[in-house]
């Protein structure tokens, strides 16, 4: 039997997990970090009194949602298309 580490970068845990990766904006899925405010030297993730604070599952079950939704329009908008190029 042959075993290796597994790259476990945020990308990477993010994917497994079934999640869309890493936006543009908010670079971490565990926290509100943003490019804004990434470079701050010493921050941590916990409560209100540390620089981030971790996603409220809720919120991420709301915008969850909000990317099916999406996703399904964008769908719905392909498929009118190429029924409207086969006429």
């Amino acid at each position: 039997m042959y075993s290796s580490l597994i790259p476990a970068d945020q990308k990477w845990q993010a994917s497994v997990g079934g999640e869309l990766s890493n936006s543009a904006t908010y670079i971490s899925t565990y926290a509100n970090v943003s490019l804004s405010n990434y470079r701050i030297m010493g921050g941590s993730i916990g409560d209100e009194t540390c620089t981030w604070q971790p996603w409220s599952y809720e919120k991420r079950l709301e915008i969850a949602e909000q990317v099916q939704q999406f996703k399904q329009s964008i769908i719905y908008q392909i498929v009118v298309q190429k029924l409207r190029e086969q006429k």
